[in-house]
């Protein structure tokens, strides 16, 4: 890609450009583990192999979940590779204008404010981009269940129940940390907080998770001194009891982790 450096149009094939479009992203995406996994690791072995080969990092179209989990991402990151990440929102003449001062018009789709079309036109230009095929069965990997480790409780969910479990926060810097699996089907979970009004403010929204396939685990910043509640939801199931092993723990920013758990 031909960049501007200084004003002066230049060739760098060692250094790249990234634009990461948050387009329709929603909170059930960036909280699906494996979307954050990959997100993490990524960051990790281009960090660690390639810490020169990135220029600049847009990340556009940013939704206000995006936050909790740049927060999560972030501790990851030295200091020179967070300079580099510019992120926008839903503004697109001001990203627009932002990706114009770094990357050539004629090298930049016009779809994200350049000249660069397809022959036909699209102004996405999906010709220039390589989409995987369909991965080959011989590629399959067998699910393996997940099995309780010594730390997790247990819980029996009974038919149409809920269960919460409440944190009193009183630093911002806390995580929550969560990690649980059932034995033969899925379960719901949400956390919200509640405001100085006792008003429930959703964090992460309800959702069912197929937890008896894989561990579900993840993390949130709670940036909010107040009172945080985990709720597992079975009030969908009208006929069947799950049990839950599981793992609530307060960890702060440090590592340390603070004695209240469930």
């Amino acid at each position: 890609m031909r960049i501007k450096r200084d004003g002066v149009n230049s060739t760098i094939q060692s250094q790249e450009i990234f634009i990461v479009d948050m387009d329709q992203l929603n909170m059930d995406q960036l909280s699906y583990r494996p979307v954050r996994d990959v997100g993490i690791e990524t960051t990790r072995m281009t960090q660690a192999n390639y810490p020169e080969g990135t220029r600049r990092v847009f990340i556009i179209n940013v939704p206000q979940v995006f936050t909790i989990m740049w927060s999560l991402i972030k501790p990851f990151l030295h200091q020179v590779t967070i300079d580099k990440v510019h992120i926008y929102g839903t503004n697109t003449e001001e990203w627009k204008a932002a990706l114009l001062e770094e990357i050539d018009a004629d090298q930049l789709p016009a779809y994200y404010g350049g000249t660069l079309t397809d022959p036909d036109g699209d102004p996405r230009c999906p010709s220039k981009i390589g989409i995987g095929g369909k991965v080959p069965k011989s590629y399959y990997i067998e699910t393996i269940k997940p099995e309780p480790t010594d730390n997790m409780s247990e819980l029996v969910m009974h038919q149409g129940s809920k269960t919460k479990f409440e944190f009193e926060i009183t630093n911002s810097t806390t995580q929550l940390k969560w990690c649980f699996m059932t034995d033969n089907a899925d379960i719901g979970f949400r956390i919200f907080y509640k405001n100085k009004a006792g008003e429930e403010v959703a964090v992460l929204c309800n959702q069912r998770v197929d937890s008896h396939v894989t561990m579900e685990e993840g993390a949130i910043l709670c940036n909010n001194q107040c009172s945080y509640v985990f709720e597992f939801d079975n009030s969908y199931s009208y006929f069947r009891s799950k049990k839950v092993w599981y793992s609530l723990n307060l960890v702060e920013s440090d590592g340390k982790e603070l004695e209240q758990a469930f």
